[in-house]
């Protein structure tokens, strides 16, 4: 009986946490849309800087560093296109982007760990604060 109840509870905790994720989602989807980036050199005003260059980041959505990058951006009005590893495309826009540079910098130079974002010409994997300073370089003029 006492099996019975954890399955129970189990697949009542997934349902609740997998539509919890779908809400989340969605919401960050429809922010986005708002505001979509098509061109590689776009022009986003911060308070003192504009952003030149195109951000675009690859991610799981629920990694502490893919939420410590996105936080990030929110942060520093920094304009992303976002990819989830979820998105039927992911992988197909992933080698397109890793097709130009081999090495990723920061936490990994063999793209070991999400998220993977690239800007000015450069790869990162991971999130650090060393990357955040870096995208701050390199995006901004």
């Amino acid at each position: 009986m006492k099996k019975i109840y954890f399955v129970i509870i189990t697949i009542l905790l997934l349902g609740i946490i997998g539509v919890g994720t779908i809400l989340y989602f969605n919401y960050r989807n429809a922010e986005k849309a708002k505001n979509p980036q098509s061109s590689d050199y776009i022009e986003y005003n911060t308070p003192n800087k504009t952003q030149t260059r195109k951000l675009v980041v690859f991610h799981n959505g629920a990694g502490p560093m893919c939420l410590e990058a996105l936080e990030f951006f929110d942060q520093n009005g920094i304009v992303y296109e976002e990819h989830l590893t979820y998105d039927e495309d992911f992988s197909e826009e992933l080698a397109i982007y890793r097709s130009s540079t081999d090495i990723s910098e920061g936490v990994s130079t063999t793209y070991g760990y999400y998220p993977y974002i690239f800007v000015g010409g450069k790869a990162f994997s991971g999130f650090n604060d060393w990357i955040g300073k870096e995208i701050m370089r390199l995006a901004f003029d």
